[in-house]
């Protein structure tokens, strides 16, 4: 699936709109749990797809670089640990070492969740 570019202007009405603050540590208090503030970078998440391309800010929120690979690192455990994997479609997976990490750590969260 190839998405369109988010509009620039919609991104920046929605940083505006959260007042540059990362919502999920806003709403969860991440940093005081965890006492690791939030870093500065701040990014838009798309809460949906299905507007790809002409997006509302209704569509995005704010968060944190971190916070950020957080979320997308959670949603594709949950969307991979429900498949299986054969030794074939791993090595063609694994051809560089950047995949490779990841499909190892889904591997290990698919096993997790057995």
């Amino acid at each position: 699936m190839v998405r369109k570019k988010l509009d620039p202007i919609t991104r920046k009405d929605r940083l505006e709109l959260d007042a540059n603050e990362c919502q999920l540590s806003k709403l969860f208090g991440i940093a005081e749990l965890s006492g690791i503030e939030c870093v500065k970078r701040k990014e838009v998440h798309h809460k949906t797809y299905r507007n790809s391309g002409s997006e509302t800010v209704e569509d995005l929120v704010t968060v944190c670089v971190r916070c950020h690979d957080y979320i997308t690192s959670y949603v594709r455990s949950l969307r991979y640990s429900r498949r299986e994997y054969d030794v074939k479609e791993i090595k063609i997976m694994s051809v560089d070492g950047k995949t490779r990490r990841r499909v190892r750590s889904v591997i290990r969260i698919s096993k997790d969740q057995l």
